[in-house]
């Protein structure tokens, strides 16, 4: 059986000490913002909401919890592949080798479920869950409880999409009142509305727009379009 040399030995150590370093850096940045999440660290409050999902309690806690475990595991994992690289001793070898084959087996099975849920059974279950908030898989029902997913979609993709922060092109007819699909009762139901007389021939029929109490209470948001040049 032949033997490597010192000099390969020597080399490996380095990429497992550099690696382990690496792991560390990440760990270590998840730890930080797993206490930022957790309110450990002071924030200004019109910061807080970016922490907390709408619909789940203390969803910032729960978070930053496991940003801080995980943190802490590759640490952990880190400080092993450190020490087995300087070391080169069986004490820090094992652990180290065995902590990352879970860690390995652990992201296999994470790589397996993402594969179901990219499948077309499990978009048409994330589609469901998205809109109506359950979906059933194999004769179980799943739901999402208080949170509304589809509430966050229309909020950060409906909302954004054709507004002052991302206008459409400026197709011509590209909306018309005659159309049901874009009524104004159905761009409510997107956090939408065109205002009358005022999206040029991109809005085609629109004579009427929604009354301020009902824009500020559903929280609509106006159709934007780029001009021509813009």
């Amino acid at each position: 059986m032949g033997c490597y040399s010192d000099k390969y030995k020597h080399m490996c150590s380095k990429i497992v000490i550099g690696v382990s370093a690496l792991m560390g850096i990440m760990a270590l940045a998840s730890v930080v913002f797993g206490f930022v999440a957790m309110g450990k660290v002071p924030k200004m409050s019109e910061n807080k909401a970016i922490f907390q999902i709408p619909g789940l309690s203390d969803s910032g806690k729960a978070m930053g919890g496991g940003m801080v475990g995980i943190g802490v595991v590759g640490l952990l994992v880190a400080c092993l592949g450190c020490l087995t690289g300087v070391k080169k001793n069986p004490c820090f070898a094992m652990p180290y080798g065995l902590l990352s084959f879970v860690i390995t087996v652990i992201f296999l099975v994470i790589a397996i479920i993402s594969g179901g849920v990219a499948s077309s059974v499990g978009q048409a279950a994330g589609y469901a869950l998205a809109c109506s908030g359950s979906a059933t898989i194999g004769g179980k029902k799943l739901d999402v409880g208080n949170l509304s997913l589809k509430d966050q979609y229309t909020k950060f993709v409906d909302q954004p999409m054709c507004s002052i922060f991302c206008p459409c092109p400026a197709l011509p007819e590209t909306f018309k009142a005659t159309d049901k699909t874009y009524s104004q009762a159905a761009l409510a139901n997107w956090g939408r509305y065109v205002k009358s007389g005022s999206s040029g021939s991109q809005a085609i029929g629109y004579t009427t727009t929604p009354s301020s109490s009902v824009i500020s209470a559903k929280n609509l948001m106006q159709l934007q379009f780029a001009k021509v040049g813009d």
